[in-house]
């Protein structure tokens, strides 16, 4: 790995001289990764000397991997594929087009934000659910009746309590490694596509999902948020000593 990626590594290390300028922290750097990105609207393409300079020398998979991001896009979830759209958390998502990959490839232009082993693979588990057994149709929202920007809400189990039955089915070297991911792999797009669809874990979500005893509802967005809330104010008053 080079230095650069090395030394930036803990994201500890100040100050941080990449594209040309300096930057006292890391806030500062983020700061200046989301200002140049929202110059460009979505699908546009483009070049920027500071976001090529974080990637190709802070990305550990990046330099890892030999690849260099020469251009860049903000790519509309409407555009992307359903199995790697129901991994993208926002409406559009980033892509750096690689060489010598020769593809657009998401990529995080904050490297020093890395995710958890665990996060990522339920994430992975959520984008199988959702491509796999979440209904294609929506219904309507089971407190208001609307049928607007219906989400799919868990109410016994919930997902998270599914997600962490299936890791367990999983091995040690299967949740350190993700299963072997690889983020510039020529065919495989996402950490989903890694797991295998006869693998126990996922063996295990679809059945879960499909077992009579399992409920679920369709809530608009303004429902699902504030029922959400709620669940997690009773979980923390459960958990909370008395």
């Amino acid at each position: 790995m080079s230095r650069a990626a090395d030394d930036l590594k803990p994201w500890g290390r100040a100050p941080y001289c990449v594209g040309g300028m300096t930057f006292t922290s890391l806030t500062a750097l983020g700061q200046a990764i989301s200002a140049r990105r929202d110059q460009h609207d979505l699908e546009v393409e483009f070049e920027d000397a500071l976001i090529a300079d974080v990637i190709n020398k802070f990305h550990p998979d990046v330099v890892q991997s030999g690849q260099q991001a020469v251009k860049f896009r903000k790519r509309s979830m409407d555009s992307l594929p359903s199995a790697i759209r129901w991994q993208c958390p926002s409406t559009w998502r980033f892509e750096a087009y690689f060489l010598p990959l020769g593809r657009w490839q998401d990529v995080t232009a904050y490297p020093w934000r890395k995710g958890t082993l665990v996060a990522d693979l339920k994430n992975a588990l959520r984008a199988i659910f959702r491509e796999y057994v979440r209904p294609k149709l929506a219904d309507a929202c089971a407190i208001c009746g609307t049928a607007e920007a219906l989400d799919y809400d868990h109410v016994d189990p919930s997902f998270g309590e599914i997600a962490n039955e299936c890791l367990t089915l999983m091995s040690e070297d299967e949740i350190k490694t993700k299963f072997g991911y690889d983020q510039f792999h020529p065919t495989k797009m996402s950490l989903a596509a890694f797991i295998p669809l006869d693998h126990p874990a996922v063996v295990h979500l679809i059945a879960t999902h499909r077992h009579p005893a399992f409920q679920w509802q369709w809530l608009c967005r303004l429902h699902h948020q504030q029922v959400t809330s709620a669940r997690r104010r009773a979980q923390r008053d459960r958990e909370r000593p008395h």
